[in-house]
């Protein structure tokens, strides 16, 4: 069975690198502030860019709380690349007062 380490590889019986990036993320509101978890793997290094949808951007693999303006949907990417390749996803990102 294939399972994923640490971000970096999958292991069965002994662990190889994982070569193309694979963007992913999770993140918690609270009021208009969101807080990001990046759940990206692939071949080190890997360098990330967030567009947070309200003009703010991010070249932070791991960025910072971020505070919104104005309750509404946001559509925040990220995209993670190495030497290998790109890979983007796109989340819908909800804040209220």
């Amino acid at each position: 069975m294939l399972q994923k380490t640490s971000g970096a590889g999958f292991e069965n019986g002994s662990a190889f690198a994982w070569s193309h990036p694979w963007a992913d993320f999770d993140f918690v509101t609270n009021g208009l502030t969101v807080t990001f978890l990046n759940n990206s793997f692939g071949a080190q290094p890997l360098s990330c860019f967030w567009i947070l949808d309200d003009g703010t951007n991010s070249s932070l693999c791991d960025p910072p709380q971020h505070t919104y303006g104005n309750p509404r949907t946001y559509f925040v990417r990220l995209t993670v690349t190495n030497s290998v390749g790109t890979h983007s996803v796109d989340k819908q990102v909800t804040v209220s007062n």
